[in-house]
């Protein structure tokens, strides 16, 4: 019995994980790519 109630807790909590896992993923990524995009504005290239 209280392996059935590990087991449901873990599969209630890993969509949850992966879920948020991925919304933390992708806030880095997109303040990455903004930081980036006004590096580049900042500094222009030698031509």
């Amino acid at each position: 019995m209280f392996n059935r109630v590990i087991l449901f807790q873990f599969l209630e909590w890993v969509p949850i994980a992966v879920i948020g896992g991925s919304i933390i993923a992708t806030l880095f990524w997109w303040l990455l790519k903004k930081r980036k995009t006004k590096a580049d504005i900042s500094r222009p290239e030698d031509n």
